[in-house]
């Protein structure tokens, strides 16, 4: 067991065990401080040394973006990784940019012990390169940085002999076994990579002629033929004649941290390609491209594992130099085994299918017949269930995958799997969203070709009836049967202008006479309207007109059907013998109307739909009651937005009334009234 300095930032003691139990499950015994807070995360920083801080993102009082903040001015180097339950895509790329090495998710604990692995090794070579900083500005540079970095390989070039000298380390580090080395420039030369080598002799010709300090990175090609990132330092030194005689350094492999950095680069680019993607198909033809680019593998597909059917469905794929593996696969195919794996939400790598126990049995039938050598499958697994896979292969030789490339393509999977699921959401909105669009134009044209048909033929029906009502012959047992066909009549133009109205709004083609008007003749003359039907039930009104301010622009029509429609509204509610207010006054250079009454109420749940157009709030029975389309406020509404103002409904519950609010902007007293037709969507525009 390896012992970890472990200071974990975490709020729950559950989700705390879990972690170490599956850290001690790894081969760790964590030696840990539990905080959760700034004080006591600030108080166990000072108090000992840590490897590693474990940080939730999100807690009660604390938080994983603090704790990186608190840890980052702290000057301590201590790597971070980010522990969440609910971290989405965007938020676990912005952690990594503010400073964490990596982040797991609470329910894929599995990956805790690779990801602290991988981030302790990473703050071995940060210390390391540090450590080599420091000393190449001291004097006898190479025995010193050999003796204090350890796994840093010393390296001489005699200049004048021509000959080389490298350390058992270094040999190692270039593929070599101790005394391998010839001790000749062109073999070190040979070993560079190709792409390399001119920077790399420019550099030391440079180093040299200048008597400057040497550092670069680059590319070698072992014996083996896998390819190393190295970082080498060294400087001239000078004979006693004062000529170059000796140019000496170190060199440290920095295959890991170069990996990590083009890693978490990709992962990065491949977000921002991911997120503006709405198509479920082409994020998966950039995924499947991305990957197998950034890998260099023979192809990358998406697969979906059919348990009923037994049988494999690859359904994107991604090739290069091979034949793509679109189609289906049975299950007798591919040995059971590694089904098994898979819909148990294992990793399968494979890095020869040749040898491998695993496959070897298949190679000839499958595996080899499709050019497939080495590969890593990873399964995606929601609430228990596999839902699909990813995976590269290459052939036709192994491939001995890294940690890290295993690691990037779980998190790849995960995020693709995201991206798509995304993908599909906005897929299936947009198309909801284009047939509501769709239904709503229609039910508008419908309502406005319905309008206009109903209110033609009533014109002639309204006209007949003034005429025999203006007939003195008429009999008079015939007077009251008219009058009601008269009523009828008006109510039906009334609900059809209404319909009308509504269309118009719709349609933004309200058309309105601003004028500079004063607001409370407005509602007077409201108010006169509806009197006889609030003193026929017996209703006490009160209007008080408290505003200073009191003179708006709008269209004073218009805004009196808006209090005749609230006040008829509050009449109509209130039970006979009850209360109707009527209040003006000023607010933050707005004008407010309050109409109030003691009826019957709004239920809560209906408030926020009260202004929807043909909703009355209480089904048909209250419709059947009352009568109405439910336009009123509606209209009421449109008109008042028209006027760059606001109509707004209160009420504490059923029967116990209401308070409509109607709130326009004010203008200074008019020296004499204008206006001028401006339409709904002109107005609009205007403000």
């Amino acid at each position: 067991m390896r012992t970890l300095n472990l200071l974990l930032v975490e709020d729950s003691e559950d989700d705390a065990d879990l972690m170490l139990i599956e850290l001690r499950r790894g081969g760790y015994r964590p030696d840990f401080i539990r905080v959760d807070n700034a004080e006591a995360m600030s108080a166990a920083l000072q108090a000992r040394k840590w490897d590693l801080v474990i940080s939730d993102y999100v807690m009660p009082q604390f938080s994983g973006p603090s704790a990186m903040k608190l840890l980052q001015e702290s000057g301590y180097d201590i790597p971070i990784i980010i522990v969440s339950g609910h971290i989405g895509e965007d938020i676990a790329v912005s952690a990594m940019k503010s400073g964490a090495n990596d982040y797991v998710m609470k329910d894929r604990l599995a990956r805790l012990v690779p990801a602290v692995e991988r981030e302790l090794r990473e703050a071995e070579v940060r210390r390391a390169r540090k450590v080599a900083d420091e000393a190449l500005r001291e004097s006898e540079q190479r025995l010193k940085l050999a003796l204090e970095a350890g796994r840093l390989g010393a390296w001489e070039r005699n200049l004048r002999s021509g000959t080389m000298t490298w350390s058992p380390i270094t040999q190692k580090i270039h593929g070599l076994q101790p005394g391998e080395f010839s001790g000749n420039f062109d073999e070190f030369e040979r070993l560079i990579h190709p792409e390399d080598r001119p920077k790399v002799l420019d550099a030391i010709e440079r180093s040299i002629s200048a008597h400057a300090p040497f550092q670069v990175e680059f590319r070698i090609v072992r014996p083996n033929g896998t390819v190393a990132w190295l970082e080498s330092r060294g400087q001239l030194f000078l004979g006693a004649d004062g000529q170059p005689e000796r140019f000496a350094g170190v060199t440290v492999d920095v295959t890991e941290r170069k990996r990590v950095e083009f890693n978490q680069r990709f992962l990065s680019e491949f977000s921002d390609r991911m997120r503006p993607l709405a198509n479920p198909s082409e994020v998966l033809r950039v995924a499947v491209s991305s990957v197998g680019e950034f890998l260099q593998v023979s192809r990358c597909l998406c697969a979906e594992v059919m348990t009923e059917s037994r049988e494999i469905i690859v359904f994107r794929n991604y090739a290069a130099g091979v034949q793509g593996l679109d189609g289906i696969y049975s299950f007798s195919e591919i040995k059971l085994r590694l089904i098994d794996s898979l819909l148990h939400g294992e990793t399968i790598v494979v890095n020869d299918a040749k040898t491998d126990a695993r496959t070897a049995a298949a190679y000839d039938t499958f595996f080899g017949l499709h050019q497939i050598r080495a590969f890593i499958v990873v399964p995606y697994v929601e609430e228990g269930v596999l839902v699909w896979t990813m995976a590269v292969t290459t052939g036709p030789e192994p491939r001995f995958w890294a940690t890290d490339e295993v690691e990037l393509l779980r998190t790849v999977t995960e995020r693709t799997w995201m991206a798509q699921k995304n993908a599909r959401l906005y897929e299936a909105a947009q198309l909801a969203r284009d047939e509501a669009e769709a239904a709503s134009r229609a039910k508008d044209q419908f309502l406005a070709v319905l309008s206009h048909e109903l209110r033609t033929p009533l014109t002639p029906v309204l006209m007949s009836v003034y005429t025999l009502q203006a007939d003195k012959s008429l009999p008079p047992k015939l007077k009251p049967v008219f009058e009601m066909i008269q009523r009828n009549v008006q109510l039906e133009a009334r609900l059809i202008d209404d319909l009308l109205d509504l269309s118009r709004i719709t349609h933004n083609k309200v058309e309105l006479q601003l004028a500079d008007i004063d607001l409370h003749d407005v509602v007077q003359s409201a108010v006169d309207v509806c009197r006889s039907d609030i003193e026929s039930k017996q209703q006490k009104l009160s209007v008080e007109f408290d505003a200073r301010e009191h003179y708006v622009r709008g269209d004073a029509a218009r805004l009196q059907q808006v209090f005749w429609n609230l006040l008829k509204n509050a009449a109509k509610f209130t039970p006979a013998g009850g209360k109707l207010s009527l209040q003006s006054y000023n607010y933050k250079g707005m004008v407010r109307i309050d109409v109030s009454d003691s009826g019957m109420g709004i239920e809560k749940h209906l408030l926020p739909k009260i202004f929807t157009p043909f909703e009355q709030g209480g089904g048909t029975s209250f419709s059947a009651k009352f009568g109405g389309l439910g336009l009123g406020l509606a209209i009421s509404k449109a008109t008042i937005d028209a006027h760059g103002g606001r109509l707004t409904a209160h009420s504490e519950g059923k029967d116990e009334g209401a308070v409509f609010t109607v709130e326009l902007p004010t203008i200074p007293h008019p020296a004499q009234p204008n206006g001028e037709p401006v339409t709904l969507n002109e107005k609009q525009h205007a403000t």
